[in-house]
């Protein structure tokens, strides 16, 4: 074999030796033999050639083989190839002398499928020709049956470059035709399941290493194929496809080059991507990559595509770029997720019972710094908030927010007063609600006012005296409300006291974050925490109604949203009708699920200041979202949800909840 191998660098009209030429009988005198182009290129790659016979002299006769292969390449296939190929498969697989390539029996199944349709067309003839009657329509189906076996499989067995379908080097174009076959010609697949029993198997570890992305493996793997399916042309064609795979990952992950319209560089790197599949075949991380890319051409955004296709965003780097923006985080000591950390059995109690106290510096009640001024909007429309301290049971004054009515407004706060202290006892203990820890009243002594509101006065100058009730004690407190204000008390509520630092409106509202965002992850986070808040409150009849950004503040202490300022929320005894939930879940939507998560509230939304119940009873039951520059990182289902929840598309908090949790399950996590 060596002598015939090394005979290939002779001319190329002279055939090498042990060739096997037709009939045994050389080419006729001046003409060239059928393999001249192929063994022309031989000779003009001597290297190639030495290699082969470097293979063939230590036995390597896979390699030998497929330097053989690479050196004929796409010219036509030399006489000498089958006696070469066939001699290296006897040795090499230890095969018997009459063992035949796939082609021979796929070739003579082909004959006799075309003469059983042909034997079976002459006999539907002559039966219709005596009953007078047109050839059965169902021999329409016996010649597409030939057509096809013909048109994919014999024409595209040698071919170096197969037209899709049916182009890669798995063998599912027959295995896909040979049960119909078989129906008409009982037993055929038998002997074409044995002959591609081996091709099958080592084209199956090609795929699985190409799967892997093990290419190198896989081309390796190739040679394999080559021995037990020496006519399989398109094997070099995939060889050169898996050379090609790692550049093509590379360029995808790079991206668009600077000089390269960025839809170019889709329709091009796609484009190769099917080349590469077309050669190989498919493999989900290829697919996935082909699909996203084929959407980012159609117009689809990297939002979506991350969401649709989980982990696309390690292919292909650049999709992130849409969350650039996204830098900010919210204080944590673990990793964030839906469930808040258990809050301690009880909130912070500071006495029991009823007593008198006294108001001022170094008294069990202080006035001091104003908390409803580090913003204009965060004014109240019937209280004024002051930082202050409460001495509790133990003799130590722990800190506070101290919520006072305003003496002023006392016919519009008073009501509101009054829900807000029943609506704090009903939600007592709810993760979220900032806990009510006393209430009470104040009578300031020598004629003295609370301080203006339009400047940052403080209040610790104040003094006077106080009347306490403990937080078991609301009922008593609101019985006895009347006769206190006839009396000239200032009604007061003490409640935990919050980091102005950790409002919402410093992590979501872009005129606050100078247009930088929380991960949408975490947005979706916080939004489904306050749906948990609204649950609890809608089982106890009450709505929230006023959800302004300003309203909600991070606890890290927690891992969990807390919601403060319930003088607006109304409870409804007879229990709540859908329109109500409704219409509470439409201004949430409007006021704090979209400033949370598009840096802004909704067009038409009421404004963030103070607000009195009868605006927002006679705020908007509808709103229309406008999407701007900004909300190219949201993808679609954020928006679905943010406008159907802005037009009354959800009356049940649970069916928000489940939706928001449903995207926040699809979001991969930020890298």
């Amino acid at each position: 074999m060596l002598r015939a191998i090394a005979g290939l660098s002779q001319s190329p009209g002279t055939p090498p030796p042990d060739a096997a030429l037709p009939n045994g009988a050389p080419p006729a005198s001046g003409a060239p033999a059928a393999g001249a182009p192929a063994t022309a290129q031989i000779v003009a790659h001597p290297d190639k050639l030495a290699s082969a016979l470097a293979s063939g002299v230590v036995d390597e006769w896979p390699a030998l083989l497929w330097d053989l292969f690479e050196l004929i390449g796409d010219g036509p296939v030399p006489e000498w190839w089958e006696a070469i190929s066939r001699r290296v498969r006897r040795i090499h697989l230890k095969l018997d002398s009459d063992a035949l390539p796939p082609i021979v029996p796929v070739n003579r199944l082909y004959y006799t499928l075309q003469a059983f349709v042909q034997e079976t067309r002459a006999k539907l003839a002559r039966l219709d020709s005596d009953q007078g009657t047109q050839i059965t329509p169902g021999l329409e189906n016996l010649d597409n049956l030939l057509k096809l076996f013909d048109g994919e499989i014999v024409k595209k067995w040698k071919e170096h470059q197969p037209a899709p379908p049916n182009s890669g080097i798995d063998y599912q174009e027959i295995s896909a035709l040979i049960d119909k076959v078989d129906a008409l010609l009982p037993g055929s697949s038998q002997k074409i399941n044995l002959a591609l029993n081996q091709p099958n198997a080592q084209a199956e570890i090609v795929l699985n290493a190409w799967e892997r992305r093990d290419f190198e493996t896989a081309r390796k793997a190739l040679r394999s194929v080559l021995l037990w399916d020496p006519d399989r042309w398109r094997l070099l064609a995939a060889d050169r496809a898996l050379a090609q795979a790692a550049p093509w990952l590379a360029s995808v992950r790079s991206g668009a080059p600077k000089d390269v319209p960025f839809y170019d560089f889709l329709s091009t790197t796609e484009l190769a991507g099917r080349r590469l599949r077309n050669r190989v075949g498919p493999a989900s991380w290829l697919d996935s990559i082909l699909n996203a890319l084929r959407r980012l051409r159609k117009g689809s955004k990297s939002a979506d595509l991350i969401i649709d296709y989980p982990g696309i965003a390690a292919e292909i780097p650049w999709l992130n770029q849409f969350r650039s923006r996204e830098t900010l985080s919210l204080p944590h000591s673990r990793p964030l997720t839906l469930e808040r950390d258990q809050p301690a059995a009880s909130g912070p109690a500071t006495i029991q019972g009823s007593q008198e106290a006294r108001v001022g510096p170094g008294q069990e009640v202080t006035l001091g710094e104003p908390l409803d001024t580090w913003v204009p909007e965060a004014r109240g429309s019937s209280a004024r908030v002051f930082s202050g301290t409460l001495r509790d049971r133990s003799g130590k004054d722990q800190p506070f927010a101290i919520k006072v009515m305003r003496p002023n407004r006392a016919e519009y706060s008073l009501p509101l007063f009054r829900e807000e202290a029943h609506i704090l006892s009903l939600l007592r203990g709810v993760p979220g609600v900032t806990p009510l820890v006393e209430c009470g009243f104040l009578r300031l002594e020598d004629g003295a006012e609370l301080p203006v509101e339009d400047r940052h006065l403080s209040a610790a100058h104040l003094s006077g005296q106080a009347v306490r009730f403990g937080v078991e004690q609301v009922q008593n407190y609101l019985s006895s409300m009347d006769r206190y204000l006839s009396q000239s008390w200032i009604p007061y509520l003490a409640l935990e006291q919050r980091d102005q630092n950790l409002n919402l409106l410093k992590f979501c509202d872009v005129g606050s974050t100078h247009g930088w965002f929380l991960p949408l992850r975490t947005s979706l986070l916080l939004s489904v925490q306050i749906c948990d808040i609204l649950q609890a409150a809608h089982d106890r009849n009450i709505v929230y109604r006023d959800h302004k950004i300003l309203h909600y503040y991070w606890d890290p202490v927690s891992h969990g949203v807390i919601s403060i300022d319930w003088n607006i929320a109304k409870r409804h005894a007879e229990g709540l009708t859908e329109p109500e939930r409704q219409f509470d879940l439409v201004q949430f939507g409007a006021r704090a699920l979209h400033h949370i998560l598009t840096g802004r509230p909704a067009p038409g939304a009421l404004p963030l200041g103070p607000n009195r119940p009868d605006e927002i009873e006679q705020a908007s039951t509808k709103y229309t979202v406008s999407w701007t520059y900004d909300d190219e990182r949201l993808p679609n289902q954020v928006k679905e949800i943010l406008d159907q929840v802005l037009n009354q598309g959800y009356s049940q908090v649970k069916k928000l909840r489940a939706d928001l949790v449903d995207l926040y399950e699809q979001i991969p996590e930020s890298p």
